[in-house]
């Protein structure tokens, strides 16, 4: 065995609480899968803890570096876990009165907006924190751009101002 590479489904930010499953990989010299089992490991427990599945669980804030090794090789994965509210931003992206507000927009399906709305459901439903954030960016863009126009938008602006703040990334 050459090389192992440790994969996630998520970006390098998690949020306290939140769980993904990592998966590795292992290569021969030539670069040729290598079929082998291995052991995970965390280098912070208070960080990160590891299950023997590969499945890693944000205990608190702070960077830890998840490893896989098998026969001499390790590969790493590293991730900063964050005191994200995704509970919260989730509440408010699925809050009635914002539902509402978006319903009542002449939106076509190539609108920003409708794009945001699946994007933030698929990276809330695995977690990603980067994602959430890099669509809620997108959707404070496009709603300040056109606030001024329709009050509606201004509304929405504030619920994805406040998403955004629950992100808490500066902690």
């Amino acid at each position: 065995m050459s090389a192992i590479a440790v994969t996630a489904t998520i970006d390098t930010v998690m949020a306290v609480g939140r769980t993904t499953q990592l998966s590795a990989s292992a290569t021969d010299a030539d670069g040729n899968a290598v079929s082998t089992s291995f052991t995970w490991s965390s280098s912070s427990a208070p960080v990160a803890t590891m299950d023997g599945d590969g499945t890693v669980s944000a205990v608190g804030p702070g960077s830890v570096s998840i490893e896989a090794s098998a026969e001499g090789e390790a590969g790493q994965w590293s991730v900063r876990v964050v005191d994200a509210d995704l509970d919260g931003v989730t509440a408010l992206l699925s809050d009635p009165f914002a539902n509402a507000l978006i319903e009542s927009l002449d939106l076509d399906t190539e609108s920003p907006i409708v794009e945001l709305e699946a994007d933030c459901d698929e990276a809330l439903g695995i977690g990603d924190v980067l994602a959430i954030r890099t669509c809620l960016e997108g959707a404070v863009d496009v709603e300040s751009a056109e606030a001024g126009s329709d009050p509606a938008l201004a509304i929405l602006d504030l619920f994805f101002q406040e998403s955004l703040r629950k992100l808490r990334l500066d902690s």
